[in-house]
C-alpha cells in the first residue's frame, strides 16, 4: 500500500525568476521547516486570512491544517 501523505526527502524544488533563470533549489528540509513556522503562525492567531502559493500535496496542506 503507498502512503500518499508522505514526501520523498530527496526532492528538490527550483525556484526560478521572471527572466526564466533558476534563482534557487530548495530542499526538503527548508520546505518543511517553512510549513512548519506558517502552521505555528496560523495557529497562534485567532482569526486570520492568508495566502499561499506553494504545490498541493496532501503533506504540505495536511501540515498546515492540523
Amino acid at each position: 500500500m503507498i502512503n500518499e501523505l508522505s514526501i520523498s526527502e530527496h526532492f528538490r524544488m527550483v525556484a526560478i525568476d521572471e527572466n526564466g533563470e533558476r534563482s534557487e533549489a530548495i530542499q526538503f528540509r527548508e520546505l518543511m521547516d517553512a510549513v512548519w513556522i506558517i502552521r505555528e503562525r496560523i495557529a497562534s492567531q485567532q482569526h486570520c486570512l492568508i495566502a499561499i502559493s506553494m504545490p498541493k500535496h496532501p503533506t504540505i496542506v495536511a501540515a498546515i491544517i492540523a
